[in-house]
């Protein structure tokens, strides 16, 4: 356990977009967490159905929740960086308004994460749970996601997907003040993996800690069923984002475009027998290549 004197502050972000199905037992499963000393931001990014009222009754019970209502809509990204201009905590801890967090959720993160400073972001294992909407064709109720917890495994499997839940995340505050970054406008739909790629770069490290933190929640009014397809090419695009800084990485310098093509391929395979790399390690590269055509 942390030492009760030693709880830093954190800021747990909410955004809230029409979630009045499902908004009670989201908040609810925040209050409910086991680590206390937090302010609680739900913002409110224009919603046309009850979510505004719910939010402000809750906040009339607890005095942590601070609850802030965009005048229209603007979308999830500019309401992810509003809040975060908002929050005083020293680490940030992001949820959705249709999921639901375990109650050692926060607690059990910032203990990885205190135990080592260069942990910029940490996320958890997560179960699904209901059973509409496009993701549900592939992963029934109640499947386990089993993510990979350490920072060189998780930059590995990059290649192929994002293994960071942007749903029962803890960021480090510095991410966003030390290191000035924000989430990109201009990767919709996977701003946040974006983001985790960032970290990356400026030396950060990810992890991911081996609970089950998290049910995520599958319906049809989910990010990830009504901008499937753009989702899935927007991450396409940090994916060989993640390659090309890879390939750097092992001394090469070509750099893919997006999409790959056929000629990239043949051009990284050139690369890599000119600074004679082995066999099984071009076998691998030239495997996730044509992964991500």
């Amino acid at each position: 356990m942390i030492n009760q004197s030693d709880y830093p502050l954190i800021s747990v972000i909410m955004p809230i977009y029409n979630r009045e199905k499902y908004l009670n037992e989201a908040i609810q499963a925040v209050i409910n967490q086991t680590y206390q000393n937090l302010e609680i931001i739900l913002i409110n990014d224009g919603s046309s159905d009850n979510s505004a009222q719910i939010m402000e009754c809750w906040a009339k019970k607890d005095p942590r929740i601070i609850t802030i209502h965009n005048e229209h809509n603007l979308g999830l990204i500019k309401t992810l960086n509003k809040a975060i201009q908002f929050a005083k905590g020293e680490f940030i801890a992001r949820t959705d308004s249709d999921d639901i967090v375990f109650p050692h959720w926060i607690s059990s993160i910032l203990k990885k994460m205190l135990s080592d400073p260069k942990i910029l972001v940490c996320g958890a294992q997560m179960i699904t749970m209901g059973n509409e909407g496009i993701l549900s064709k592939n992963f029934r109720d109640g499947y386990k996601f089993e993510f990979p917890s350490e920072h060189q495994d998780i930059v590995l499997s990059f290649q192929f997907r994002n293994v960071i839940s942007h749903s029962c995340v803890l960021i480090h505050k510095s991410v966003f003040t030390l290191h000035q970054l924000r989430y990109d406008e201009n990767y919709p739909h996977a701003e946040d993996f974006k983001l985790w790629l960032e970290v990356v770069k400026i030396g950060g490290k990810l992890a991911n800690v081996q609970d089950y933190l998290l049910y995520y929640r599958l319906h049809e009014n989910q990010v990830s069923s009504l901008f499937n397809q753009p989702q899935q090419n927007v991450g396409k695009k940090v994916r060989v984002e993640v390659i090309n800084m890879l390939l750097k990485n092992s001394g090469i310098e070509y750099e893919l475009n997006y999409p790959i093509t056929q000629e990239d391929i043949l051009q990284v395979w050139l690369n890599t027998m000119q600074i004679k790399m082995s066999t099984e390690i071009q076998k691998a590269i030239i495997k996730v290549l044509h992964y991500n055509l």
